[in-house]
């Protein structure tokens, strides 16, 4: 029984204080050196045999242009899911389909401060789609995949001070 370190030779998975008989040399590196690599992201690593060293500057920028597509669309797909988060937060369940309904009533009634007080919420959607088609452009734009896994979107700071917390019952209120 001998305890040491293994690294697995595809998904450079590290277990440091393991029993080594227990992780086969064909798919582990036992008691790699991991000094070549400190502080360098996983996926900039390589092998060679069971020594284990970083890419070189033009490897790096060839892995990084066949990843940078996958990780423009997740990030941009993240970007998606936390908007939808955020305005489930503020207008949940079924509320903006009934606020449609009351502003499509508004404007067949005459109610023109019901049809003003709704179109509050459309004017503030609109600004959030174009802060995410924004973003959407600036993810796209980013050159490096560290630039665009940095990539950060605060809903709430950008957009609670506007929300015009228009309700289901503030609107019917109105009867002009």
């Amino acid at each position: 029984m001998s305890l040491g370190h293994a690294l697995h030779r595809t998904t450079f998975d590290y277990r440091e204080g393991v029993e080594l008989d227990a992780y086969p040399v064909e798919a582990w590196v036992h008691n790699p050196n991991m000094v070549p690599v400190i502080n360098v992201m996983k996926r900039y690593w390589k092998l060679a045999g069971d020594t284990l060293s970083v890419m070189s500057q033009a490897e790096k920028e060839a892995r990084d242009a066949s990843e940078k597509s996958s990780y423009i669309e997740s990030r941009q797909g993240m970007l998606l899911d936390a908007a939808e988060a955020y305005l489930r937060s503020r207008y949940f369940g079924r509320t903006l389909d009934r606020l449609h309904v009351l502003y499509a009533q508004a404007i067949d009634g005459s109610l023109t401060n019901r049809k003003a007080h709704i179109a509050q919420v459309w004017t503030w959607l609109w600004s959030i789609e174009d802060y995410i088609e924004t973003q959407k452009g600036v993810i796209a734009a980013k050159t490096t995949v560290e630039q665009i896994e940095a990539m950060t979107w605060d809903f709430v700071t950008e957009f609670d001070g506007d929300d015009p917390q228009v309700t289901i019952a503030s609107a019917r209120a109105i009867t002009d």
